[in-house]
């Protein structure tokens, strides 16, 4: 199980109702929309944006151009 509160935004009592709601890990956290992640007590769209973002980040998840693959 990864340490939620790696995540910017995320302090312990936000890190446990995440755990609660099922967002155990980066990874179900990147795959999360903004508003299942609103679902859950005490988080903002604009904060929700951010906690995905840095899950994404801590996956490695995201695009690269065919450029830069190159």
């Amino acid at each position: 199980m990864d340490d939620l509160t790696e995540l910017p935004g995320v302090g312990p009592s936000t890190a446990e109702r995440l755990k609660e709601a099922g967002f155990t890990d980066f990874m179900k956290i990147a795959t999360a929309t903004v508003k299942e992640l609103c679902e859950v007590e005490g988080i903002s769209e604009k904060a929700a944006h951010k906690i995905i973002e840095a899950a994404k980040q801590m996956c490695n998840l995201g695009f690269k151009k065919g450029s830069e693959i190159l």
